[in-house]
């Protein structure tokens, strides 16, 4: 089973990605590094936008559920 990855562990393969393009003399392997860190980046933010939704639909659901124990 795989284990479960998070926008944190993306942003930070970009960022390495990043610095191994920046160190690297070949300039075709250079810039496949830092499309693979495009690649990594854009995963991060959708994963972001995915957590920030799941906890905005948990809020709400503490929130009902609260007001259901009020009554």
């Amino acid at each position: 089973m795989e284990p479960m990855r998070d926008s944190i562990h993306y942003q930070q393969l970009a960022r390495k990605a990043r610095q191994l393009a920046s160190a690297h003399s070949d300039p075709v392997v250079a810039r496949r590094l830092r499309e693979t860190a495009v690649q990594h980046d854009r995963l991060a933010r959708k994963l972001e936008r995915e957590e920030s939704v799941g906890e905005k639909n948990q809020s709400e659901w503490k929130s009902f559920i609260k007001q259901l124990k009020k009554r």
